[in-house]
C-alpha cells in the first residue's frame, strides 16, 4: 500500500524516521507533504495510507471516514503517530500485516539499545 508522509520538516515524520531507522525499516512514501488536507485527501481518494498525529484527524469536518490506528512504543511516548485509511475499506493482508509488525517492532525492547 502507498504511504504518505509529513514532510521532513514536521516533528512527527522525525520521529517516525528515527523509530523506522532504529528497526533497520526504510519508509519510502509516495506522498510527502507540509499541508495535513493534502495527506487526508490522499486517503479518502483510496490512493493509501497516511501517517499523521491525531490531532490532525480527531475533530476535523469530515473525520467520521477516517479510521485511526494508533502506534504506540517508546519512541512515540510523547507524541502519537496514526495510520489513517478510509474507514470502511477493509485492509488488506498486506497492510494489517505492516502495521501489526510496526507495532511489535517499535514496541519490542532491543537489546543493543539497553546496553549502552
Amino acid at each position: 500500500m502507498a504511504l504518505a508522509l509529513p514532510g521532513a520538516d514536521f516533528g512527527v515524520r522525525q520521529i517516525l524516521d528515527r523509530a523506522s531507522a532504529a528497526v533497520g525499516l526504510q519508509l519510502q512514501p509516495v506522498l510527502s507533504s507540509n499541508v495535513f488536507e493534502t495527506l487526508r485527501d490522499f486517503v479518502r481518494l483510496g490512493a493509501g495510507a497516511a501517517i499523521l498525529p491525531m490531532r490532525a484527524i480527531a475533530q476535523r469536518e469530515g473525520a467520521e471516514d477516517l479510521r485511526m490506528i494508533p502506534l504506540v512504543g517508546a519512541a512515540f511516548r510523547d507524541a502519537t503517530i496514526d495510520i489513517i485509511v478510509l474507514r470502511k475499506r477493509r485492509l488488506p493482508r498486506v497492510v494489517k500485516a505492516f502495521v501489526e509488525h510496526l507495532i511489535q517492532e517499535i514496541a519490542a525492547p532491543h537489546a543493543s539499545a539497553e546496553l549502552s
